[in-house]
């Protein structure tokens, strides 16, 4: 039996291009995603250490705040 394909070869690698077409697109698509994704995690990341920081400041600012309150309390007491 021989088989006659009608198609010129560039005509069926194109069709075989387009086939696989879609399969590359969703790994591009799942590439992007995946980028997207790392890079999220690195502003979250960068957030939870900035906010660690600020905490931090301010837990310093509240122990500077109370030596305050303190020495203005000595001073009040120990004037009178």
């Amino acid at each position: 039996m021989i088989i006659i394909n009608e198609k010129p070869l560039s005509q069926i690698e194109k069709e075989r291009e387009e086939e696989k077409a879609p399969l590359v697109k969703m790994s591009q698509d799942l590439a992007a995603l995946k980028l997207s994704n790392i890079q999220k995690d690195e502003i979250i990341q960068q957030l939870e250490q900035d906010l660690a920081r600020e905490k931090q400041r301010n837990k310093d600012n509240g122990f500077a705040i109370m030596e305050l309150y303190e020495a203005l309390d000595a001073m009040q007491n120990g004037g009178q």
